[in-house]
């Protein structure tokens, strides 16, 4: 904490002495001040009082309280992990204090394992929950799905978990999900939406953190793997994407910038930037989604609050 001393002259005039006075804390075992600059230096939780004196003048007393220090992070290691089926994974959770020290929180904080919902659909439609309801998505405890999808053969799931992962399962004859090997496959930073396009070759994950799109090549038993190149650039704060039922082209919804970056979809199933590259769009576009003949597509806008059509 920055301590300040100013003085005032007979003739009304002041100045400030804060490196020039000497400074005096009453309680050095909880703050001291250092005489160059004024810094108040904290040691230990307590209150001290402190007085500056410059040619026997003294100023009046301060009091400074020094207070515990708080949390303000924790951070988890492994950040990512595969681990076989049947198997566990030790996770340590690290908290950062406002002192700069750090402690091992692993028993203290409360862990929170994200998981996916698994309903049979009867009929009219109705929902109802499997024998087993949930499965585990996300590697990293408070890292779940924040977008899941089906590839059209019905065989496998993917979802993109706000970990920077994208969890891989095989759908079984019931319906119900199975995670692959490995369960996870390291994508980005914080994942926001995944489609597959329709031949089930190729998968598309928009990376929000660092406003890119992953691309992945899905592989004879559904197990994902990175193209060349892995990603591309595309919109600020990129919140959804849609293929069309073609498999011709990829569009973006960019939250941040209003607008909706365009692609195609090439031989090798790597997306390449149509012209124009973006189309304008109305204020914070959150999803985009593609009419069953691929001659449309709507694009939901969160601050303007309405669906802007495009063609």
């Amino acid at each position: 904490m920055q301590l300040t001393a100013t003085a005032i002259y007979s003739d009304s005039s002041s100045a400030d002495v804060t490196a020039q006075v000497a400074w005096s804390s009453s309680n050095t075992a909880v703050a001291s001040v250092r005489p160059t600059d004024g810094k108040a230096l904290a040691v230990s939780a307590g209150s001290s009082v402190v007085t500056a004196t410059l040619n026997r003048v003294t100023s009046a007393s301060t009091t400074l309280t020094v207070t515990s220090a708080t949390l303000v992070s924790i951070a988890i290691t492994p950040p990512a992990s595969n681990i076989p089926l049947g198997t566990t994974q030790q996770f340590v959770a690290i908290g950062a204090y406002t002192d700069n020290s750090t402690k091992n929180l692993t028993t203290q904080v409360t862990w929170v394992s994200a998981t996916v919902s698994q309903y049979t659909i009867g009929v009219g439609g109705a929902l109802s929950p499997m024998s087993s309801a949930t499965i585990t998505a996300g590697t990293v405890p408070g890292g779940g799905p924040h977008s899941i999808t089906v590839d059209l053969s019905g065989r496998y799931a993917y979802a993109a978990n706000a970990d920077g992962t994208v969890s891989q399962y095989t759908i079984g004859a019931n319906g119900a999900l199975s995670a692959m090997s490995p369960v996870t496959d390291a994508a980005g930073s914080q994942l926001y939406s995944l489609n597959v396009d329709p031949t089930g070759r190729y998968a598309y994950v928009a990376n929000t953190d660092d406003s890119t799109v992953m691309q992945y090549t899905i592989g004879m038993g559904g197990a994902l793997s990175a193209m060349s190149p892995a990603s591309i650039h595309t919109g600020f704060g990129l919140a959804s994407l849609a293929v069309d039922p073609s498999g011709r082209h990829v569009y973006v919804a960019n939250d941040s910038d209003g607008t909706v970056s365009q692609y195609k979809i090439v031989a090798s199933g790597s997306l390449s930037a149509m012209s124009p590259a973006t189309v304008a769009t109305a204020s914070r576009p959150l999803s985009v989604a593609v009419d069953p003949t691929g001659r449309y597509a709507y694009v939901a806008n969160y601050n303007a609050t309405l669906v802007a059509v495009h063609d």
